[in-house]
C-alpha cells in the first residue's frame, strides 16, 4: 500500500514539472512575440517620423525664403503693435545711450515726450547740413547709437544737385560726428515719402527714390546701417499723416521706432 502511494505521488510530480516546464516555454514565446511585434511597431513610427521630417524639411527648402521671412515679420509687427497699443511694451525705451538727428519729422519724437529733448537733435527746417550745429551735444553725452533721419529740406533745397552729390555731403557731415565718437554706431533713416497731393504742389519732394539710393550707397561704402522702413507709409497713402501731408500724427511714432528696430534686428 505504501508503495503504491509512493508511485502515485512520483507520478503526480512529473506531471506536475512538465506543467511548469509547459508554462516557462509558453511565457518565454509570449515575450518573445510581444517584443518582436513592439519592435516592429517602433520601427515603423520610427520610419514613418523620420520620412515625415525629411519631407518637412524639404518642403521649407522649396518655400521662398523672402517670402517666409517677409511672413515672420508681419506677424511679429502685428504682435508688437498690438503689445504698445495695449500699453504692454514701451518701444521707445529700445533707444539707448542715443541721440537722434533730424528734421521737424523727427523732432516730433521729443515733441510729443517719447524721447528725451536733450537727445533729439532736430530743428524745423533742418537739412544733413545742419548736422555740424549739434557736435557739442555730442560731445558731452558721448552716445554709442546715432540715428540720422532728414530728407524733405534736403530734397527741396535740392542738395544732391550740389558738388559730390547728396551721399558725399551726407557723409562727411556724419564723418564730424565719428571724429568726436568714432566707436559708435551709424543708423541712417531713409526718406519717408509725403502724400501724393502734397506732391503734385512740390515736385521736388518726388525724388525720394533718388535720394534714398544716394542715402543706401553710402552707407554700404562706409559700413554703416541703412534703415528702409518705407513700407509702413503705404507709398504715401497710410494714415499716419497730419493735414499737411509731410509731417506725422502722435500715433505713428511707436509705429515708426518699432519698425526701425524691427530693421536693426533682422
Amino acid at each position: 500500500m505504501a508503495t503504491h502511494k509512493k508511485a502515485v505521488s512520483k507520478n503526480h510530480n512529473k506531471k506536475k514539472k512538465k506543467q511548469q516546464n509547459r508554462s516557462r516555454i509558453f511565457l518565454a514565446v509570449g515575450v518573445f512575440l510581444i517584443v518582436c511585434i513592439g519592435w516592429t511597431v517602433v520601427n515603423r513610427h520610427f520610419n514613418y517620423s523620420t520620412a515625415e521630417g525629411v519631407k518637412y524639411i524639404k518642403s521649407l527648402e522649396q518655400d521662398d525664403t523672402k517670402t517666409v521671412k517677409k511672413e515672420l515679420k508681419k506677424k511679429r509687427d502685428a504682435e508688437r503693435k498690438a503689445a504698445i497699443a495695449a500699453g504692454e511694451f514701451d518701444i521707445f525705451g529700445m533707444f539707448e545711450d542715443y541721440v537722434i538727428f533730424g528734421d521737424s519729422r523727427v523732432m516730433g519724437f521729443s515733441f510729443y515726450g517719447f524721447l528725451e529733448d536733450a537727445r533729439v537733435l532736430a530743428d524745423s527746417g533742418a537739412t544733413i547740413k545742419n548736422i555740424q550745429d549739434h557736435l557739442d551735444e555730442v560731445e558731452r553725452m558721448h552716445p554709442s547709437n546715432i540715428f540720422f533721419s532728414y530728407g524733405v529740406n534736403d530734397m527741396g533745397m535740392n542738395i544732391n544737385a550740389e558738388e559730390g552729390g547728396y551721399g558725399q555731403i551726407y557723409a562727411d557731415q556724419i564723418k564730424k560726428v565719428l571724429d568726436i565718437v568714432p566707436e559708435a554706431n551709424i543708423y541712417v533713416v531713409a526718406i519717408m515719402p509725403c502724400t501724393p497731393d502734397t506732391l503734385e504742389n512740390n515736385p521736388a519732394w518726388k525724388q525720394v527714390n533718388t535720394y534714398n539710393k544716394e542715402i543706401e550707397k553710402m552707407c554700404k561704402e562706409n559700413k554703416w546701417n541703412y534703415i528702409n522702413v518705407n513700407n509702413i507709409t503705404d507709398g504715401g497713402n497710410a494714415d499716419i499723416y497730419q493735414s499737411d501731408g509731410i509731417h506725422y500724427l502722435s500715433t505713428f511714432y511707436s509705429e515708426w521706432a518699432a519698425a526701425i528696430f524691427d530693421e536693426i534686428s533682422d
